[in-house]
């Protein structure tokens, strides 16, 4: 072999051991340059249901991968404990919530601030069988009405019959638990719960339910909101900000394309009802209004302070200050 050609293949050689240790040392890099996700258990205030279709989408669609954050969301029991369990910051510093409970819980001394609301007004809604179908509160006179004890929703009721001129003796009130039986046996006529939860899943599975939204009846209030723990919004910031922007995404994503997002949610919860998954990303989408996602104003928290004290239910003075996280206030 001659000179030249040994001096050219020693060259190409060189030539390919650069290269080669130059891509390891690239995929090297672009190995340690990944970021760690910050890991976030996020409490829900119930059950895993469409209502959160919002922050499962984030999940499975990576968005919060993207904003370097990998989210545990865990299912709760109703909104005044996650205010309790939030405000303590023991397990959990971030989850969901609603107007009144925050309100509520900032009143009972708990550290929370809102940072984001989904829903601008409430989605409880009474709910009825279609043979005896409540459209309008006046058709709650002579009916039997079952109550669950100590809950919003019951509050939200008395709220609702004192806005219309309703006296309570007109009504039959039965005391209920959380489930629809006493409805479906007609030992009731009507029952409350989220508009896009359990009546959703009755009508998914083939019930002939009727719904009177409460919201649109004469008690106004914000609905679905992301509450924080004090403590975590001074010294996580980022994280807390990191959160919200992906729910926001992932809500602006339900509310520009539901029937993709349901998909999506038929995959993240396959134990439900895919029609009820359907139906209720639909009521969700409605629910999320014409306000900017996630958007929350002062207005809004001072309508929602006031409806509780028309309740009854504040036993001392809240500010919107003390409720809501000042940089996420929009006005």
């Amino acid at each position: 072999m001659g000179k030249r050609k040994l001096v050219r293949l020693h060259v190409c050689a060189f030539t390919c051991i650069v290269i080669a240790g130059m891509v390891v040392s690239g995929c090297t890099r672009a190995r340690s340059a990944r970021p760690t996700l910050t890991h976030v258990k996020f409490l829900l205030d119930s059950k895993a249901a469409p209502t959160y279709a919002g922050f499962y989408i984030a999940k499975e669609k990576g968005i919060f991968a993207d904003h370097s954050l990998d989210v545990e969301i865990v299912e709760g029991v109703d909104a005044r404990t996650s205010t309790q369990t939030i405000g303590s910051g023991k397990e959990y510093a971030i989850g969901t919530c609603n107007g009144e409970a925050t309100v509520l819980g900032r009143a009972q001394g708990n550290a929370i601030k809102s940072v984001a609301v989904f829903y601008p007004n409430i989605s409880d809604a009474l709910y009825s069988r279609g043979d005896a179908p409540i459209r309008r509160p006046t058709d709650m006179i002579g009916k039997k009405i079952g109550l669950l004890p100590d809950s919003l929703g019951t509050d939200e009721y008395i709220g609702v019959l004192a806005a219309n001129h309703i006296n309570r003796s007109r009504i039959h009130e039965v005391s209920v638990g959380p489930d629809s039986s006493p409805l479906l046996s007609k030992q009731v006529d009507g029952l409350i719960a989220r508009v896009e939860g359990v009546p959703a899943e009755l009508k998914a599975g083939g019930s002939d339910i009727v719904t009177m939204q409460l919201g649109d009846t004469g008690v106004t209030a914000y609905g679905l909101n992301v509450i924080v723990n004090e403590s975590m919004l001074k010294s996580d910031a980022k994280t807390v900000q990191d959160f919200i922007d992906a729910s926001v995404e992932g809500y602006t994503f339900v509310r520009d394309h539901p029937d993709d997002a349901t998909a999506i949610l038929v995959k993240a919860l396959p134990q439900r009802n895919p029609e009820y998954l359907r139906q209720g990303t639909l009521l969700v989408q409605g629910l999320m209004g014409r306000m900017p996602v996630g958007s929350q104003t002062h207005f809004g928290w001072a309508n929602t302070i006031v409806t509780l004290k028309n309740l009854g239910l504040l036993n001392k003075d809240v500010t919107v200050e003390d409720v809501v996280a000042k940089d996420y206030l929009r006005d």
